[in-house]
């Protein structure tokens, strides 16, 4: 008979964040996707120091040039960075 798992340790899942951008050059105006996924040791996610979902999406509809920084936090305080440009072209 096998054990249920006693005095075994969970595989320590490395904490990973990535984003991107639908469209990283569009005209004022325009909309594009950010949309960003972290590993599955993510506690909490801020991009550009707002609170986020562990993994999601926004539209944005920046009017210049914009940077979107994401903080991946795993519970013992190691964090992960990673971000996307989106340039602003006029008309």
């Amino acid at each position: 008979m096998g054990t249920l798992g006693i005095g075994r340790r969970r595989p320590t899942v490395e904490l990973a964040v990535s984003v991107f951008a639908t469209l990283q050059q569009i005209r004022k105006g325009q909309q594009t996707v950010i949309t960003w996924t972290t590993s599955t040791s993510c506690v909490k996610l801020e991009i550009n120091g707002q609170v986020k979902p562990t993994n999601g999406s926004m539209e944005v509809y920046p009017t210049a040039d914009y940077s979107y920084v994401a903080i991946a936090y795993d519970s013992t305080g190691n964090t992960r960075t990673a971000a996307v440009s989106v340039q602003v072209v006029d008309d």
